[in-house]
């Protein structure tokens, strides 16, 4: 299966890194929606299944991208929530399904068609065009 990836958003931020460039990325199983999901159909646009974070010390941009299991389908019902903890992060929403240490202080809520609904920090939103990944 041929998966699509999109740049979903960029964070500006004050300085916070003495690094010039750092990345980290991860990969997730497909259709591994956990247990307690109920929220409605597990659409392959809501299976995350790559997630990339990079920072730019230079520009003090963070890119944050996310690779699904299929195309997003602006038609379907869903969202995207990113937490963000920017070092003062209380909020534990994921302790009751045995998640204690998913920790933010503020949430990035992209809807499918890729605009934002809610944002608490200075972020410059950056939707590009699908491209594929292998």
């Amino acid at each position: 299966m041929i998966n699509k990836a999109i740049i979903v958003g960029m964070l500006g931020l004050t300085a916070i890194c003495a690094t010039p460039a750092a990345a980290v990325s991860i990969m997730d199983p497909t259709d591994d929606f956990i247990p307690s999901y109920t929220a409605g159909p597990r659409f392959a646009d809501l299976d995350v299944t790559g997630f990339s974070v990079s920072y730019d010390g230079m520009s003090q941009l963070f890119t944050l991208g996310a690779t699904f299991a299929g195309d997003i389908d602006p038609q379907t019902a869903g969202l995207y929530i990113f937490g963000v903890n920017t070092g003062t992060g209380i909020a534990r929403p994921f302790a009751s399904i045995g998640q204690p240490d998913v920790i933010f202080n503020q949430a990035i809520v992209i809807q499918k068609n890729g605009t934002d609904r809610s944002v608490q920090t200075p972020w410059t939103q950056q939707v590009l065009p699908s491209r594929e990944t292998c």
